[in-house]
């Protein structure tokens, strides 16, 4: 990811719960450029010890828009 495309914005997108994945893997179908920050998280779940990635913002994804390209789409 770079940080200074230019015309390149990032955005946050709302998701439905529990679809952070599903969400992430369409976007970039689509073309899009998408950032999903993952943590490890550990549980115990019926006396064993569990771990899973998990996003860091739950509920949440950035994209990448190039609003240069954009100029006749409405947000």
């Amino acid at each position: 990811m770079t940080v200074h495309d230019k015309g390149t914005s990032w955005f946050l997108a709302q998701l439905k719960p529990n679809c952070a994945g599903i969400a992430d893997k369409n976007l970039k179908r689509q073309g899009f450029k998408t950032f999903l920050p993952l943590e490890e998280e550990t549980r115990q779940r019926k006396g064993k010890f569990v771990t899973a990635m998990r996003p860091l913002f739950p509920g949440y994804i950035f994209v990448a828009l190039d609003v240069t390209r954009c100029t006749g789409a409405r947000f």
